[in-house]
Protein backbone atom coordinates (compact mmCIF):
# COMPACT_ATOMS: atom_id res chain seq x y z
CA UNK A 1 0.00 0.00 0.00
CA UNK A 2 1.46 3.10 -0.68
CA UNK A 3 0.76 6.30 -3.61
CA UNK A 4 1.55 5.86 -6.96
CA UNK A 5 2.13 8.41 -9.67
CA UNK A 6 3.18 8.85 -13.17
CA UNK A 7 2.95 11.39 -16.15
CA UNK A 8 4.16 11.74 -19.91
CA UNK A 9 4.41 14.71 -21.87
CA UNK A 10 4.12 15.62 -25.68
CA UNK A 11 7.89 15.48 -25.61
CA UNK A 12 9.60 12.68 -25.47
CA UNK A 13 9.82 12.45 -21.80
CA UNK A 14 7.87 10.31 -18.65
CA UNK A 15 8.47 10.20 -14.76
CA UNK A 16 6.71 8.35 -12.14
CA UNK A 17 7.11 8.34 -8.50
CA UNK A 18 5.82 5.67 -5.65
CA UNK A 19 5.38 5.77 -2.24
CA UNK A 20 5.18 2.86 0.50
CA UNK A 21 4.13 2.01 3.80
CA UNK A 22 6.73 0.77 6.52
CA UNK A 23 8.03 -2.74 5.70
CA UNK A 24 8.74 -5.09 8.65
CA UNK A 25 10.05 -8.41 7.71
CA UNK A 26 11.21 -9.08 11.42
CA UNK A 27 14.76 -9.17 10.51
CA UNK A 28 14.44 -6.40 8.35
CA UNK A 29 12.48 -3.12 8.04
CA UNK A 30 11.99 -0.27 5.68
CA UNK A 31 10.65 3.36 6.99
CA UNK A 32 9.79 5.36 4.55
CA UNK A 33 10.31 3.74 1.52
CA UNK A 34 9.90 5.99 -1.95
CA UNK A 35 11.10 5.90 -5.32
CA UNK A 36 11.21 7.74 -8.50
CA UNK A 37 12.49 6.94 -12.00
CA UNK A 38 12.55 9.75 -15.13
CA UNK A 39 13.31 9.25 -18.69
CA UNK A 40 14.13 11.56 -21.51
CA UNK A 41 15.51 12.41 -25.11
CA UNK A 42 17.63 15.50 -25.99
CA UNK A 43 19.96 16.03 -28.65
CA UNK A 44 20.26 12.41 -29.38
CA UNK A 45 20.68 11.23 -25.82
CA UNK A 46 18.19 8.82 -24.21
CA UNK A 47 18.52 9.23 -20.47
CA UNK A 48 17.32 7.24 -17.67
CA UNK A 49 17.54 7.66 -14.25
CA UNK A 50 15.81 6.29 -10.97
CA UNK A 51 16.33 6.66 -7.49
CA UNK A 52 15.37 4.92 -4.17
CA UNK A 53 15.13 5.74 -0.95
CA UNK A 54 14.21 5.52 2.54
CA UNK A 55 13.81 7.20 5.89
CA UNK A 56 15.60 4.65 7.72
CA UNK A 57 16.32 0.69 7.48
CA UNK A 58 16.84 -1.01 10.74
CA UNK A 59 18.71 -4.70 10.39
CA UNK A 60 18.44 -7.21 13.45
CA UNK A 61 16.08 -5.44 15.49
CA UNK A 62 17.62 -2.15 15.19
CA UNK A 63 21.71 -3.58 15.89
CA UNK A 64 22.02 -2.13 12.20
CA UNK A 65 20.09 1.32 11.36
CA UNK A 66 21.17 3.38 8.22
CA UNK A 67 19.69 6.98 8.09
CA UNK A 68 18.63 8.36 4.51
CA UNK A 69 20.12 5.41 2.75
CA UNK A 70 19.82 6.91 -1.13
CA UNK A 71 20.25 4.25 -4.49
CA UNK A 72 20.89 6.17 -7.29
CA UNK A 73 21.28 5.14 -11.12
CA UNK A 74 21.82 7.02 -14.30
CA UNK A 75 22.37 5.66 -17.62
CA UNK A 76 22.25 7.45 -20.98
CA UNK A 77 22.81 6.19 -25.18
CA UNK A 78 22.56 7.61 -28.35
CA UNK A 79 25.22 10.05 -29.18
CA UNK A 80 27.15 9.69 -25.82
CA UNK A 81 26.96 6.55 -23.40
CA UNK A 82 27.53 5.85 -20.31
CA UNK A 83 26.24 4.85 -16.33
CA UNK A 84 26.34 6.02 -12.78
CA UNK A 85 25.45 4.58 -9.86
CA UNK A 86 25.91 5.05 -6.30
CA UNK A 87 24.81 4.04 -2.62
CA UNK A 88 25.11 6.99 -0.09
CA UNK A 89 23.21 7.75 3.65
CA UNK A 90 23.25 10.24 6.21
CA UNK A 91 24.55 8.17 9.07
CA UNK A 92 24.60 5.02 10.53
CA UNK A 93 24.48 2.63 13.66
CA UNK A 94 26.09 -0.14 14.64
CA UNK A 95 25.38 -1.76 18.01
CA UNK A 96 24.43 1.30 19.09
CA UNK A 97 27.61 3.57 18.54
CA UNK A 98 27.68 6.24 15.59
CA UNK A 99 29.71 4.93 12.33
CA UNK A 100 30.56 6.89 9.08
CA UNK A 101 30.90 5.38 6.03
CA UNK A 102 34.56 4.73 6.11
CA UNK A 103 34.58 3.21 9.56
CA UNK A 104 31.15 0.60 8.08
CA UNK A 105 32.86 -0.15 5.01
CA UNK A 106 35.72 -1.41 7.28
CA UNK A 107 33.76 -3.42 9.52
CA UNK A 108 32.06 -5.10 6.78
CA UNK A 109 35.54 -6.22 5.11
CA UNK A 110 35.67 -7.56 8.89
CA UNK A 111 32.85 -9.19 8.92
CA UNK A 112 33.41 -10.41 5.46
CA UNK A 113 36.37 -11.90 6.07
CA UNK A 114 34.92 -13.44 9.44
CA UNK A 115 31.97 -15.07 7.61
CA UNK A 116 34.04 -16.78 4.72
CA UNK A 117 36.98 -17.92 7.01
CA UNK A 118 33.35 -20.02 8.75
CA UNK A 119 31.55 -20.96 5.59
CA UNK A 120 35.64 -22.48 4.59
CA UNK A 121 36.22 -23.80 7.47
CA UNK A 122 32.89 -26.28 6.66
CA UNK A 123 33.65 -26.92 2.77
CA UNK A 124 30.90 -24.02 1.80
CA UNK A 125 31.90 -20.82 0.05
CA UNK A 126 30.13 -17.00 -0.37
CA UNK A 127 29.46 -14.55 -2.63
CA UNK A 128 29.31 -11.33 -0.68
CA UNK A 129 27.47 -8.97 -2.84
CA UNK A 130 29.90 -5.62 -3.40
CA UNK A 131 27.89 -2.03 -3.92
CA UNK A 132 30.12 -0.34 -6.56
CA UNK A 133 30.33 3.68 -7.20
CA UNK A 134 30.28 3.03 -11.11
CA UNK A 135 32.04 6.32 -11.32
CA UNK A 136 35.21 4.58 -10.86
CA UNK A 137 35.60 4.40 -6.71
CA UNK A 138 34.63 1.60 -4.44
CA UNK A 139 31.50 3.08 -2.30
CA UNK A 140 30.80 -0.33 -0.04
CA UNK A 141 31.01 -3.76 0.12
Amino acid sequence: MGTQTASATKTPESQSSTTTLNQDFGFFKIEGATSSAKTSFKNGIRLSEATTSAKRIVVFGGQVIFHEPTWSAKSWSGADSGSEADFTFRSARVFGNHVSGAVLERDLAVFESLIEGLLHRSGWTSVIPRFANLRGRQASK
